[in-house]
């Protein structure tokens, strides 16, 4: 992940200049910082609420109990760490004022949600039967 963003803040520093939007550069520049508030602190927030275990994928190995989220940012969206948690990358790229920082972007929260969607919501269920499977079977061999 830290090679991600690295290599992302450098894409924008490189190419920062390559697009003029037409609107005031203070108001640019205000909706770009936002844009990194506004995503840092959900990103940030969900993090807190997950886990750095879940956080860096631990939960999409090993079965867990606290597999969904109904507190903080998830009560808005199922997943807000790929969704309103991108919102930093956008802004960062506009600071810039980059073409390729945006493209990117996009880019990289489309393959994030491809992953979930294609990979990871199949896996989370697995595990869930998994975990629920597990405990019913302990329970049995108690009674």
């Amino acid at each position: 992940m830290n090679n991600d963003a690295a290599s992302f803040i450098l894409l924008c520093l490189m190419t920062r200049l390559s697009f003029k939007i037409g609107l005031p550069i203070a108001l640019t520049l205000a909706v770009g910082l936002s844009l990194i508030i506004i995503g840092m602190t959900i990103k940030i927030w969900a993090a807190k609420i997950i886990g750095l275990y879940g956080y860096h994928w631990g939960d999409f190995f090993i079965p867990s109990q606290r597999i969904f989220y109904r507190k903080g940012p998830y009560l808005i969206c199922k997943n807000p760490m790929y969704g309103f948690g991108y919102l930093h990358a956008y802004g960062f790229a506009l600071l810039m004022f980059s073409w390729p920082g945006l493209v990117f972007a996009a880019f990289d929260q489309a393959s994030i949600y491809a992953l979930y969607f294609f990979i990871e919501r199949k896996q989370i269920a697995d595990l869930a039967f998994v975990s629920t499977h597990a405990h019913s079977v302990v329970e049995e061999k108690a009674a």
